[in-house]
């Protein structure tokens, strides 16, 4: 019996041991504190607050076209190059009709014959004319003889007819030499006609303008309609944009912009919406896909940058809405409850506190705090794991603020 109480003894002690150690783990595990919450702190700021639309864009000129051959023919001359600016009116290119030369030497040959048969004319006159003083000098002769009788009234009659006939024949040569001349006028007034034709063939600027791109050069053979040149007014740098209709309609004509060609530490350019598309041009393809078309969407930069490419892409901020010196709050800090919106800020003894707050106009990056915050609070931002009332944080050291 007492061998039986030792050995019951000896194995209770390890029992009582394990249950005596948990007891005493759970105690300390109870009293252990939590460890903070690792956060970061965003100031509370005055400035702007901007609702913006982003969307990639073109570079384009006003006016920006491309020229087209309105003949067929080939390119005689090339008088501009990419880069060149140009007036209206300036020659830009000359168009050479491959059958012109020839209908211009035909029509040469045909002023020259003409020339020569006016001249002929002129010879003709005046020896008919001589021809006329000698008939009627012989005509005055035959009368004086006929009264005295030497000579037949048929003899006077025959002489009178050979004036009458050489006077008609000098009728007639008189019109010819008219007939001549006008004949001439007329092919002197073609041959300016022909002369035009050639200048008409000189493509020119319709304005004051850039030469952004010559397609075609000296010896091109060209159609009706073959692309010649692109060009464009450089005193006006415009950006086309294309917007899902739900974004376009928070677009309106003289909202500001900012615009950046793609790439890093590119520089801003401000500029001001110009034109909204008022209905979505067709697009089969979209159609067929059952998706709305784009919208077109026009920004004019303020100033010519004089250093944007036509043609290049680049990043277009549209401001629809914007508010000045108004207390605003990193995006990130603020939360949302069944009550509202509320931040987190730093309470006593390094405590999370909430606090809500009342806000305006949403940004991407930042919301105006029109309730709740002043300028130069702090609120939490980035905590490594959920907040509760209450609990204690440790205030880490910004990476980003370190960064040169």
């Amino acid at each position: 019996m007492l061998q039986m109480k030792r050995r019951l003894l000896w194995w209770g002690s390890p029992l009582l041991l394990t249950i005596a150690g948990g007891g005493l783990g759970y105690y300390w595990l109870g009293n252990q504190k939590p460890n903070p919450v690792g956060v970061y702190l965003s100031p509370v700021t005055v400035g702007t607050v901007e609702d913006s639309l982003n969307q990639i864009g073109t570079v384009k000129l006003d006016r920006q076209q491309t020229i087209q051959s309105v003949v067929e023919g080939r390119v005689e001359q090339v008088f501009v190059e990419e880069g060149d600016r140009v007036t209206a009116g300036q020659a830009l290119l000359l168009l050479q009709d491959d059958t012109w030369e020839t209908r211009r030497l035909e029509h040469e040959l045909t002023v020259q014959q003409k020339e020569i048969d006016l001249v002929m004319n002129q010879q003709a006159i005046a020896t008919t004319e001589t021809d006329l003083q000698d008939a009627q000098a012989t005509l005055r002769a035959s009368e004086a003889l006929y009264d005295k009788g030497y000579v037949s009234r048929d003899e006077v009659d025959q002489t009178r007819r050979t004036v009458r006939t050489t006077e008609a024949t000098l009728q007639n040569q008189l019109l010819q030499l008219e007939q001549t001349h006008l004949e001439l006028q007329s092919l002197r007034l073609q041959a300016q006609t022909i002369e035009q034709e050639k200048r008409n063939n000189q493509v020119l600027s319709p304005g004051r303008a850039l030469i952004l791109d010559v397609i075609v050069q000296r010896g091109s053979v060209v159609e009706i309609g073959t692309n010649l040149m692109v060009l464009g007014d450089p005193n006006r740098e415009l950006v086309h944009l294309q917007l899902p209709p739900l974004r376009a309609q928070q677009v309106k004509p003289l909202q500001p912009a900012r615009i950046r060609p793609l790439g890093p530490e590119s520089a801003v350019y401000s500029g001001t919406v110009q034109y909204v598309a008022l209905f979505a041009g067709s697009s089969q393809d979209n159609e067929q896909a059952g998706e709305p078309t784009n919208l077109n969407v026009i920004v004019e930069l303020d100033r010519p940058s004089q250093t944007l490419i036509p043609g290049t892409q680049v990043s277009v901020d549209i401001i629809p809405e914007q508010r000045m010196d108004v207390v605003k709050v990193e995006a990130g800090a603020v939360q949302q409850s069944d009550e509202g919106f509320f931040v987190w800020v730093l309470g006593a003894n390094n405590t999370a506190q909430r606090r809500p707050i009342t806000i305006g106009l949403e940004g991407l990056t930042e919301l105006e705090v029109t309730q709740g915050l002043e300028d130069g609070d702090q609120v939490i931002v980035r905590p490594d794991r959920p907040l509760n009332e209450g609990m204690t944080v440790q205030v880490m050291d910004d990476p980003l603020l370190s960064l040169p």
